[in-house]
């Protein structure tokens, strides 16, 4: 089963050409469900329509598809249009490349005789091209180069994706370093704020109220001379300096 392409209002390229032109639509709703095709069946007139700065050219809706066995079902949202060689080579003189498809409402007399049509609503409007023997761009080329593009854009996620795992993993890293930096830190204040302490008491101290460190003082559990005891003390001053 062929896969349906909805493209948005404005986005359809029609292609035409200087002869007989049968050009179906499938049209979907417009709004927060788009997946729904459109109900067109009831008493409504259907135009595609072509405009130029002058001139106006509107198609009625092809009617005759039953007889011409063909199956359209506009339940579905389904709209055929026939475009005559005439009509289409006029069209291919406009110089503006805009179509339209619109819809009035119809209410019929008891002999089905039209006796009031609502205002023209705008169902979509898009942009047509001439189509030659040198195009290019058919919907096929189109929908495989759109692929493409896409397996590069997921091909290009997937690396990011990867890339934030590693780097999430290096933040987890961090972290953990940054803890042991914090807890390092924190027993070398303790230490600084005990050596000073240490160094307070010895400074004002004398035989009678203060106290005397003595030779086994000891730093980290290393016995310590005053004069080392004094350099070990500058060295966590500066440590934590930085």
């Amino acid at each position: 089963m062929a896969e349906i392409i909805k493209l948005k209002k404005g986005d359809v390229a029609l292609r035409l050409n200087q002869f007989d032109n049968f050009r179906l639509f499938n049209l979907y709703n417009d709004g927060v469900d788009d997946s729904r095709p459109m109900d067109l069946t009831g008493d409504a007139e259907y135009f595609l329509i072509f405009q130029s700065n002058k001139k106006e050219i509107r198609i009625p809706e092809f009617k005759d598809y039953d007889k011409n066995k063909l199956n359209i079902d506009k339940s579905q949202g389904q709209l055929l249009f026939f475009i005559d060689k005439g009509k289409a080579r006029e069209i291919l003189t406009f110089t503006e490349h805009k179509f339209f498809i619109t819809r009035i409402y119809v209410t019929r007399d008891y002999v089905g005789r039209a006796i009031i049509k609502s205002q023209e609503e705008l169902l979509y409007n898009g942009i047509w091209e001439e189509s030659t023997d040198t195009d290019t761009g058919t919907l096929s080329e189109i929908i495989e180069s759109s692929t493409e593009d896409i397996e590069k854009y997921l091909q290009t996620i997937e690396t990011l994706n990867n890339e934030i795992a590693d780097l999430r993993i290096v933040n987890t890293n961090l972290m953990g370093q940054i803890v042991d930096l914090n807890e390092t830190i924190n027993n070398l204040t303790n230490e600084v704020n005990e050596l000073s302490a240490k160094v307070y008491k010895y400074e004002t101290g004398n035989e009678y109220t203060g106290e005397i460190v003595d030779a086994s003082a000891t730093l980290v559990n290393i016995n310590t001379t005053e004069r080392e005891f004094q350099d070990k003390l500058r060295k966590l001053m500066d440590a934590l300096n930085d």
